[in-house]
């Protein structure tokens, strides 16, 4: 069945990749398991922190932005992309607060290289993540992490070397 490709419906098949995003599409599906393409930040937050309210604005964002919810799928041979409706993050949150300050910024890094290691599927949602580390009631590590598909130029970039 062919589909109409429809870049601003959700859930329908939509433009084709620029030529970094079929680049990054191609080397994730011959080394599945590569961080190649991931993207992290840590962001210190001092003070009070709701959770909910961060959640809140995280999904007003991924709500306000199609590119943290396009997935990258194969259709009719080729990949393409396909914006997903807006979803709501929950953050996983993981409190060190009970340790000893000596060992607090040990567990933080091991942490944050377990969640980098974890494989980021293009073809499904979530694209970004995010883990929330409370070192103290007023200290916590927000980290981030998003597969960075290349840039996100139109797909007319390769056009050229893609004719026959």
């Amino acid at each position: 069945m062919k589909h109409d490709l429809d870049p601003h419906r959700p859930g329908t098949p939509g433009a084709r990749l620029s030529c970094a995003q079929e680049q990054a599409w191609f080397i994730g599906q011959l080394v599945p398991d590569t961080i190649a393409y991931h993207f992290q930040a840590r962001i210190r937050i001092r003070g009070a922190l709701d959770v909910a309210a961060l959640e809140g604005a995280l999904a007003v964002i991924i709500e306000r932005h199609e590119s943290l919810r396009t997935v990258f799928v194969e259709h009719d041979g080729a990949p393409c992309q396909i914006i997903q409706a807006p979803w709501r993050p929950s953050i996983p949150v993981v409190d060190l607060s009970g340790l000893p300050d000596s060992m607090r910024g040990g567990y933080v890094d091991v942490l944050i290289d377990a969640e980098l290691r974890k494989r980021i599927d293009v073809s499904k949602l979530p694209l970004v993540r995010w883990l929330l580390i409370h070192e103290a009631p007023d200290l916590h590590v927000l980290l981030h992490v998003e597969h960075h598909p290349g840039d996100c130029a139109p797909a007319r970039h390769c056009a050229a070397m893609r004719r026959p």
